[in-house]
């Protein structure tokens, strides 16, 4: 995909042509479902930001891969997925960190993530689904929601 924009460092030179020597295995939508997970490790944890930038840098040299190899195009549709996964994954992060802060509560607090993970995974599966990459090892196989009630999300 030509005519692009980074936030990469401009200095930053590609280390792998297409997907010949990935860094990562995983289909398209568990890159994209890393990247937003370590976008909110260099937003909220200081101390392993540099480490995290290199990861960022190496998961959007995968997905560009992806991206050549397969002809991805980006659409409204896929930009909506991608958000949703960042909302989802942003959201067990609170999950997480509520663990943390209320033990007494953790039961409640780790089936919310679970029931946001069925989301999650259901958001990775239409990411493959729409762009054509996926094959059924790459698909997420846990999508259940068990009643989640304020998520309703219609793709």
């Amino acid at each position: 995909m030509s005519g692009k924009t980074s936030l990469a460092p401009k200095n930053r030179k590609r280390k792998t042509d297409g997907l010949s020597n990935p860094r990562f295995v995983p289909g398209l939508g568990d890159l994209v479902d890393r990247l937003t997970v370590d976008q909110l490790k260099e937003a909220f944890h200081e101390s392993i930001r540099t480490s995290v930038r290199t990861e960022i840098a190496d998961l959007e040299d995968d997905i560009d891969g992806w991206a050549d190899r397969y002809q991805i195009k980006l659409s409204g549709r896929n930009v909506r997925l991608i958000i949703v996964l960042a909302q989802i994954n942003y959201e067990i992060w609170m999950c997480k960190e509520g663990m943390k802060a209320e033990p007494k509560r953790y039961d409640q607090w780790l089936k919310r993530a679970h029931q946001l993970n069925g989301i999650r995974n259901q958001m990775k599966n239409l990411l493959l689904a729409e762009v054509k990459t996926g094959t059924r090892v790459c698909r997420a196989s846990n999508v259940s929601v068990d009643d989640l009630q304020d998520w309703k999300i219609q793709l």
